[in-house]
């Protein structure tokens, strides 16, 4: 019996919609996706550096610059949902805003966002700036304490955060039209500003606009001031404003840095960084109101992102500090990891970046199993944790999308670091950490990698399986780790060396 062409077709039509829903339609791309848009300074355009973050696990994919036009584009995506936050272009910089997008989506059906325009520097605060202090008597008689800033140059809308950095008293203004504020001094829960430090920030939202700019944190006084001590300790050295004091103090902040100062030296194979003008000099920490971030250096710059007047910022102290042991201590470091001759060097910045944030999962670690306080411990721990939830998901999610090495990131070499050290040792990286230190064969091997980034991936793997004791190969090529086997043989010998040696 002949089938009815009706028939016949409706089941093509079944057959088809079923294959093109079906995930074996090789003919999608999922990876055609962009985004894009610009940055302008009062104006005029400006050079910035933008991170893609998954906007589900909030991991951070990669970056992109604005060019010297201004614009910037992420192209090759995979769909899915993404935001877009500013980051500052060089360490210092003082950015005024910083910007964060909402909630971007990729899809077949809009596989392009062309985000509008935003100029990134055009808000700046009046008042009250930084270390301002107020008598009490400025809330009294129905006076009110004025915010004030420059406008956005297109129209929006505002909005003022004010925090008791010592207790978790938090007032928000709500959205504002114009570009000052009034506050009365009353919380929500009826309490009124007393005498401490509070810190504001402001919000910046630009009509029509998928943006939005968060200013700098700025510190006020109510009664006191802001002036700077110094805490010396045997290795380490602190310059803070005077109304950290109860934090160094509860935290015994001196005597557990110097601990991490020796745990650092100990991962770093023993090495020890030239910190400033004479070797061995204390390693310095400034507060630096002006900045929002941190970065490394002598002395080490940290910014209010991470000060408050409750807690210690571990990981980050821990991650600064080891750049300065491993890109101004170690000096094959520079050599293996940081070679300007190297094309699109993505893997030396993961694995700089991710090096020293190794250091603050190795210290966290080992300190655990030294005498400190609960205070420190609870600390440590919950930092611990974080590292370990946010690294492991980014290894995790690299390894789902495909192991794709292009979309290599410091939190997946992280990730990657955190599995050896849970399934090997973490005394492992004290001894992977001597390839950097320069001798007889390293000299040889730095010579050999001639810029060539597979050479380079061949000696990080080679040394962490020196290290492992095992074999370690197989595991990242399946990481897609696009290595140099020839290579990796031929210098395995000069590794072992390297490694063993005192």
């Amino acid at each position: 019996m002949k089938t009815p062409p009706i028939i016949v077709f409706i089941i093509m039509v079944i057959f088809l919609y079923f294959f093109n829903c079906s995930d074996f339609n090789k003919s999608e791309n999922k990876s055609d996706g962009l985004i894009k848009g610009s940055f302008f300074e009062n104006g005029k355009p400006c050079s910035l550096r933008i991170n893609l973050h998954n906007a589900q696990n909030k991991l951070f994919l990669k970056y992109a610059s604005s060019g010297n036009d201004g614009n910037f584009v992420f192209s090759g995506l995979d769909y899915g949902s993404y935001y877009l936050i500013t980051h500052p272009a060089d360490k210092g910089t003082e950015m005024p805003l910083q910007w964060r997008t909402q909630e971007i989506n990729i899809s077949k059906k809009s596989p392009e966002y062309d985000l509008s325009p935003v100029d990134g520097w055009s808000v700046n605060v009046i008042k009250p700036f930084d270390c301002c202090s107020f008598d009490l008597s400025i809330l009294k008689n129905y006076k009110h304490l004025a915010f004030q800033w420059t406008p956005y140059c297109t129209e929006a809308q505002y909005e003022i955060e004010i925090t008791d950095i010592f207790n978790d008293r938090v007032y928000k203004s709500g959205l504002i039209e114009n570009h000052q504020f009034f506050f009365n001094g009353f919380f929500p829960d009826s309490t009124k500003l007393s005498k401490g430090v509070y810190r504001w920030t402001l919000k910046v939202l630009p009509k029509n606009n998928e943006w939005m700019g968060l200013s700098n944190f700025y510190d006020f006084s109510i009664g006191e001031t802001c002036d700077h001590q110094v805490f010396g300790g045997t290795y380490v050295e602190l310059d803070f404003p005077g109304w950290y004091t109860r934090v160094i103090q509860k935290f015994d902040l001196v005597n557990f840095l110097d601990k991490c100062y020796l745990l650092t030296t100990t991962l770093n194979a023993g090495q020890v960084p030239i910190l400033g003008p004479k070797l061995g000099e204390k390693q310095k920490f400034f507060y630096d109101k002006k900045i929002m971030f941190a970065y490394s250096g002598q002395p080490i710059h940290l910014g209010k992102k991470f000060i408050d007047g409750k807690s210690i910022p571990f990981s980050i102290l821990l991650h600064e500090m080891a750049h300065n042991f491993q890109i101004g201590g170690l000096p094959g470091f520079p050599k293996i990891l940081l070679d300007d001759k190297m094309n699109n060097n993505n893997a030396g910045f993961c694995f700089s970046e991710g090096l020293a944030t190794l250091n603050s999962m190795y210290v966290a670690e080992k300190i655990l199993q030294e005498n400190v306080s609960e205070e420190i411990k609870i600390v440590i721990e919950n930092d611990r944790k974080k590292m370990i939830d946010t690294y492991s998901e980014a290894l995790n999610y690299y390894e789902k999308s495909g192991n794709d090495y292009i979309k290599l990131t410091p939190d997946v070499v992280d990730g990657i670091f955190y599995y050896l050290g849970n399934k090997y040792s973490w005394d492992i990286f004290s001894q992977f950490f001597k390839i950097f230190q320069e001798n007889k064969n390293t000299d040889k091997i730095y010579n050999l990698v001639q810029s060539k980034e597979s050479k380079m991936l061949s000696v990080i793997i080679g040394s962490l399986s020196v290290a492992c004791k095992d074999d370690l190969r197989e595991k990242f090529l399946i990481w897609g780790f696009p290595f140099d086997d020839q290579f990796y043989r031929t210098i395995y010998p000069l590794i072992q060396k390297s490694l063993t040696q005192n």
